[in-house]
């Protein structure tokens, strides 16, 4: 269960390094293009500003359409789904 957290943690700061890099690049190419770049608008993007990076770590798989099929009940017991 170590693992889970620090493999994410490494996940994370991959994304946010590489959308780093890559939002260098734009701006880089908009400065060199002629196209004006403003220092006050730099200062208030940031690499975290993507829906992509999920900070809690909380995943969701929309699995509950197959709960039925994933989970073994014993003999006799129903299942019984919420709605």
């Amino acid at each position: 269960m170590k693992a889970i957290p620090g493999s994410h943690a490494l996940l994370t700061n991959i994304v946010l390094a590489w959308n780093t890099a890559r939002m260098h690049e734009v701006v880089q190419r908009l400065k060199r293009d002629g196209t004006p770049v403003e220092d006050d608008w730099l200062r208030r993007i940031g690499a975290a500003h993507f829906s992509h990076i999920n900070f809690p770590g909380t995943m969701r798989f929309g699995d509950e359409k197959f709960a039925v099929a994933l989970i073994q009940r014993a003999p006799g017991q129903t299942t019984r789904m919420a709605s």
